[in-house]
């Protein structure tokens, strides 16, 4: 497993690699201090398995960084990481195509388990943002999932909860790509562009 982290602040970087050293022993883990370091180490590495990002990392503009790094290594797991847990931000890199947000606050053993649901496919999303996506309740929400099947239904509630595309594919004893072809099929139902607005109409007719 290649593994690349990307903060300006060494003492962080110091620790977080410390941490996952610990998680991953077999991990090969890369650092750079600004974005254009990042982008020079994941070109001298195609093959980099996951990228966690700081979100002021120099060089990156805001989350213009994340947005060029998705384009140019669309297959790349990208896990933001920040000590912001402003949920406008968390909800901004995840459309932008980051497949998680960790809060700098977050503790080891969540930690741990974040990494490993993105590695498998799944998306990691703070609590409290997943708390707050069903604000939002509207006539027009419920009809959307009305057109949904029930094991339609069934499956964007295991998204809703978590689970990963390969989660899910263990569970009902399906090939990964026929979920990640399903749940292709419920958003493009749903109008949503993605998990986090295929999450956020579920949780908000069902509470």
């Amino acid at each position: 497993m290649k593994f690349l982290l990307a903060d300006d602040h060494a003492l962080i970087r110091s620790g977080l690699i410390s941490l996952i050293q610990q998680m991953h022993a077999d991990w090969h883990i890369h650092e750079a201090a600004d974005l254009p370091s990042t982008e020079k180490l994941l070109q001298a590495i195609p093959d980099m398995d996951l990228l966690m990002l700081d979100v002021q990392l120099p060089g990156s503009e805001g989350l213009n960084g994340l947005r060029d790094i998705r384009k140019q290594w669309p297959a790349l797991s990208v896990v933001m990481i920040s000590s912001s847990e402003d949920p406008e931000l968390i909800r901004q890199c995840l459309s932008f195509g980051a497949s998680g947000y960790i809060p700098k606050s977050t503790s080891n053993d969540v930690l741990g388990s974040a990494l490993n649901l993105v590695l498998s496919g799944g998306v990691y999303i703070p609590p409290a943002v997943l708390n707050g996506l069903g604000e939002r309740k509207t006539p027009v929400m419920t009809g959307l999932l009305n057109e949904l099947t029930s094991p339609q239904l069934e499956l964007l509630a295991m998204i809703a909860q978590g689970y990963s595309n390969q989660e899910i594919a263990i569970q009902k004893n399906l090939a990964v790509q026929t979920i990640k072809n399903q749940a292709s099929a419920i958003f493009k139902l749903l109008n949503a562009k993605n998990r986090i607005e295929a999450i956020s109409i579920y949780r908000s007719t069902n509470r």
